[in-house]
This record gives structure tokens, C-alpha cells and sequence, in this order.
């Protein structure tokens, strides 16, 4: 890991053209500038999460096109710990969703494989071909196989 030596604001050209040529791994404040893995961001590019209350850079947040600033109000981290521990609400409210809307989904699915065809053919040739894939459809139907060969002896046996 690599160490970068504190830079006042009167250097702060020496400290881009020291960035460009260094990737830094550590943290540090000095003057408004922090420096996060190699580049300096401005204190605008931070934001304060509204779930966890710590200022992080803007690339922890999720974009939203409707806040001010372009960015979620809460990190990536609070909303990866919403998502795991309300796992059973939104699947419930999802299902909802799809109950209420399942004609409307259904016709733009099905829309979208007939404009996407080829591609969606190459994403399964791609499963199939899976080692893992292809031996659970051999021992699939292997045991399938057995089982018809067993009713076709037992019927053989009643005749």
C-alpha cells in the first residue's frame, strides 16, 4: 500500500499531478479536498447518507432522477441492509404487483421475446452447455428413463 504525504491548499496542483501518476489507498481531509483510491474529489462530490448519517462519496449513492442532486438520499450499503432485512415485504409487494398487473406483464414479455430472439437463444445455448448443466440433465434423465422402464415392466406383468 502505498503512502501519500498531506499536500497543503497552496499545492494542490502538485497533488493532481501526484494523483495522475499514483493510485492511493488511504484516506485523508486537507483543505476540503479528500483523496479515495488514486483521485481527489472535490467536498461537493461527498453526501451525507440520510439512513446511516456518515458522509460518503457520491459513488456509494444509487442515481435517482428526481432528487436535486441526481443521487439516492441513502448509500449502497443502507439500502443492500433495507433489502435483506425487508426480504419478505417486497416479495410480498412485488407478488402484489404482479397479480394486479399480470396481463399487462405478460403481453410485454412476450413482446420482448419476439424482439430479442436470437439473443435469448444464445443465453440459453450458453446454460445448456454448462458442465454443471449438463450433468443434471443426464441424471435427469437417466432417473426418468428408470422409472418408465419400471411401469413399462409392471404393465408387462399384468398382461
Amino acid at each position: 500500500m502505498l503512502v501519500a504525504k498531506v499536500v497543503t491548499s497552496s499545492d494542490k496542483t502538485k497533488l493532481r499531478e501526484v494523483l495522475k501518476d499514483v493510485k492511493i489507498k488511504i484516506l485523508y481531509f486537507e483543505n476540503n479536498i479528500k483523496v479515495i483510491s488514486g483521485r481527489y474529489i472535490q467536498m461537493s462530490e461527498f453526501k451525507m447518507c440520510c439512513a446511516c448519517k456518515n458522509e460518503q462519496p457520491i459513488c456509494n449513492f444509487g442515481k435517482l432522477k428526481t432528487s436535486k442532486d441526481g443521487y439516492r438520499y441513502d448509500c449502497k450499503n443502507c439500502r443492500k441492509n433495507y433489502r435483506i432485512k425487508n426480504k419478505e415485504l417486497i416479495k410480498q409487494r412485488q407478488h402484489e404487483y404482479y397479480l394486479n398487473n399480470k396481463d399487462i406483464l405478460t403481453e410485454k414479455n412476450k413482446l420482448y421475446r419476439e424482439k430479442n430472439i436470437d439473443k435469448i437463444n444464445v443465453q440459453r445455448k450458453e446454460y445448456r452447455n454448462r458442465p454443471d448443466i449438463k450433468e443434471y440433465t443426464k441424471q435427469k434423465i437417466k432417473n426418468i428413463f428408470q422409472l418408465e422402464k419400471k411401469k413399462y415392466v409392471n404393465v408387462e406383468k399384468l398382461i
